[in-house]
Order: C-alpha cells, then structure tokens, then sequence
C-alpha cells in the first residue's frame, strides 16, 4: 500500500502530477489517509490549525490564483513549524501551474515527493535528515481508486567483456608489417640520421686566401719603415 511509504516521518508531501488527474487528487489522498486512519482538514493555505491533524492542501493550482509564489512558500512552511500539523500533503499539477519556479521549490521543501508519471507507473523519492536521498519506481492502479503499489526492480545488466587483442589496441602497427612496408622503412631516411659520416679525427686547418688588395709588407721587418722619435 501507497500508505505505507508516504506516512510517517515526513512532515511535508508532496504529489508531483505529471498525467493531469489533479481532478482526482482529493480523492486519491483521502483514501490513502483513510487506509492508514488518519483524520485530516482541507486547507486552503491558511495558517490557522487548532487542534492535532493532518493536513491536504488544496490544488497549488487554485492556490495560485489566490496567492503570489512567496505567499504559497511562506504559508506552508508556518504549517511545517505548527506543531498540530503532523503531516502536509500537496498536489501540484506540471500541466496546471503557470509558474515555472513552483515544483522545483516546492520539491526542495518537501521530504518526500510522490511523482505520478503515467497512468500505472509511480515513483517515490525521501529524504532523511541526515541527507541521504532513496528513489524507487512502482507500479500504481490510483485511477481505479486502488492504493495498492508493487515496487518495479531495476535489474543491473552486466555487458559480457569481449577478449580483447592487445596487438590491435592504438594507431599503430607493431612488430607486423607487409613487404612493402618493411622496403619503404629500410630506405626511409629521417633527416638526424647520421649518413656515410666519417668518423676518423682530422686536424682543423685555418685557409685564408688573399685578396689582391691586400697590402704585405715585403721587409723582413714590416716596422723598418716606421719613424721613432
């Protein structure tokens, strides 16, 4: 039962409506309080709680047309401190609000989060106070007013892990080449590659040739020509 997940430590509730029953929704939350025995007051976003109950809001649908966003936000966290609500339960349709800031913060308020996706396929997302987060599909029949669901288990796949031939694995060929690749490596020459280099130590000789401008001095002592004083 539907009850058994949704009633207890979670002080705000909220129904995320993406089929559009919102239509039905009084009547989907009133059985499922009537399963558990809860009793229950329909609020239409006033404050005021006098004595021990629950509480279902009305449609944030139809709040809307009375409050602004921050009022909506505002009056339901003043029921979450009131300490004669045990429990909040909302229903907010995806296709009926207008504005588009409702359901993610409305979602962020909530403890737990009731997504209807289709016409028999639910999920259930809590979460604690310690911060852990729990998400489960199901299977719902809330349309004939049955509050009956069965927990869908996802089966983990294993891919079976092919072998797999190191020699094939990057761009490159290694140790397996054609005959003509092995001839085109052969004659390949990279341009470091040393080539017909002789290695013998030889003399470094200086050669200068001459110009025929240049000026020699014929003299033994090319200074005789210079007057000292």
């Amino acid at each position: 039962m539907i009850s058994t997940q949704i009633i207890g430590n979670y002080k705000f509730v909220l129904f995320v409506d993406d089929v559009g029953i919102e239509r039905n929704s009084v009547k989907i939350l009133d059985n499922i309080l009537r399963e558990a025995n809860l009793l229950y007051e329909i609020n239409d976003g006033s404050v005021t709680v006098l004595k021990q109950t629950n509480v279902i809001l009305e449609a944030i649908s139809r709040l809307e047309l009375e409050y602004n966003e921050k009022d909506i936000f505002t009056n339901i966290q003043k029921l979450k401190l009131n300490e004669n609500v045990s429990q909040i339960f909302a229903w907010i349709s995806s296709n009926n609000v207008h504005s588009k800031i409702l359901i993610p913060f409305l979602e962020h308020m909530s403890e737990l989060i009731v997504t209807i996706k289709s016409n028999n396929q639910l999920s259930i997302l809590s979460k604690s106070k310690s911060g852990n987060v729990k998400l489960k599909e199901y299977h719902h029949e809330l349309m004939n007013n049955k509050t009956m669901i069965k927990e869908i288990k996802i089966e983990k796949v294993q891919e079976q892990k092919e072998d797999v031939n190191v020699d094939n694995i990057g761009t490159f060929k290694i140790g397996q080449f054609t005959a003509e690749e092995l001839e085109a490596k052969r004659n390949l020459k990279l341009p470091f590659e040393k080539i017909n280099i002789n290695q013998e130590k030889k003399e470094a000789k200086i050669i200068y040739t001459p110009d025929n401008v240049d000026d020699f001095d014929e003299e033994d002592d090319p200074d005789n020509d210079l007057q000292f004083i």
